[in-house]
């Protein structure tokens, strides 16, 4: 099964009521009642998310530049390759272009994977260095949405483009992923400036920006 759970329960055409989908209905969670699984949950809770408190803010890309620059080791998700192109161009400009480096689908897969083998490689070397009492070299990644799945990438500290809440779970995905962190990693979700996107992505930010300011979700991780 995936990471994310599809939709699994029976569906039916609204009108009609045929069936669409003979599902799995009236499924048991294994780990056991709610207070169990909320046990667990806070036992495994890795990530803290900030920002949802001020989506109603739009935040320029200068700001957003000068927050990832001061950070000595961040992943950055934004929603298009334009933006992750003139991000990466700020940051860059801020806190040295050796210490900020690019991943979009801009770039042809064989070039993406050499990218991400070089992010793990830095990861690892910094971890060795702070173990051995050593200062660490910078690294702080700009990238699309590609990072959020099927990447196996660890960092302190995640900023998120806003977006579907699916995706913000997906971000906090690479941070604090190993549990390595003495306390909780932390993702912020910002919301950036300029034309949103379209399509789906758009929806999802719409959905977003409802369920939060609605009050109906307070924690996007929670169970």
């Amino acid at each position: 099964c995936t990471a994310t759970q599809p939709a699994l329960t029976s569906r039916r055409e609204y009108l009609t009521g045929r069936l669409l989908l003979d599902g799995i209905d009236n499924a048991i969670e294994i780990v056991g009642n709610d207070a169990q699984v909320q046990s667990l949950f806070s036992a495994l809770e890795r990530v803290e998310v900030r920002g949802l408190d001020h989506l109603d803010q739009r935040v320029g890309w200068n700001a957003i530049a000068d927050r990832i620059a001061q950070q000595d080791c961040v992943l950055a998700i934004v929603n298009t390759r334009r933006d992750a192109l003139n991000l990466h161009a700020m940051v860059g400009a801020l806190g040295g272009k050796d210490e900020c480096i690019h991943l979009s689908a801009l770039m042809c897969a064989e070039h993406r994977s050499a990218v991400i083998k070089d992010i793990r490689t830095r990861l690892q070397d910094r971890a060795s260095q702070r173990a051995a009492g050593g200062s660490p070299r910078p690294l702080r990644v700009i990238s699309t949405q590609l990072v959020e799945a099927g990447v196996d990438l660890d960092f302190p500290m995640v900023f998120r483009a806003l977006a579907g809440l699916d995706s913000i779970a997906q971000a906090a995905g690479r941070c604090n992923r190993e549990g390595r962190l003495e306390g909780k990693g932390v993702v912020e979700v910002f919301n950036p400036e300029g034309a949103r996107p379209f399509g789906s992505m758009a929806q999802g930010i719409n959905a977003a920006m409802d369920l939060v300011q609605s009050g109906g979700v307070a924690d996007p991780l929670a169970p």
